[in-house]
């Protein structure tokens, strides 16, 4: 299972500066039912005129967290306030056996 979405919640474990009340809910879900955040890097996912965030998530279950690789934001215009989230999923039969890049 792969779930992206945009969390609006705020915390360092996906690279935010703070750690808000949300975020700290999330963590805790995530936690309990073994799910993985695959946000990579430091780049700031979210901006608007009141400030700018790292709210947008992508998460994985223990099953497919290693085949989601090259996790990336794009530098592609999004016409939105979010940056367009861009990874690789590999199906190989060996979990977490990313193929050879091109």
């Amino acid at each position: 299972m792969i779930i992206a979405i945009d969390s609006n919640s705020r915390s360092t474990a996906w690279h935010d500066r703070i750690t808000n009340h949300r975020g700290r809910v999330i963590e805790d879900f995530l936690a309990s039912n073994q799910l993985h955040i695959r946000n990579e890097g430091r780049t700031t996912n979210f901006q608007s005129s009141r400030g700018k965030s790292n709210i947008d998530l992508t998460i994985a279950n223990s099953q497919m967290v290693a085949n989601i690789w090259n996790w990336d934001l794009s530098e592609e215009e999004s016409a939105s306030d979010h940056k367009i989230i861009k990874f690789n999923i590999t199906l190989d039969k060996v979990v977490g056996k990313a193929p050879d890049p091109p």
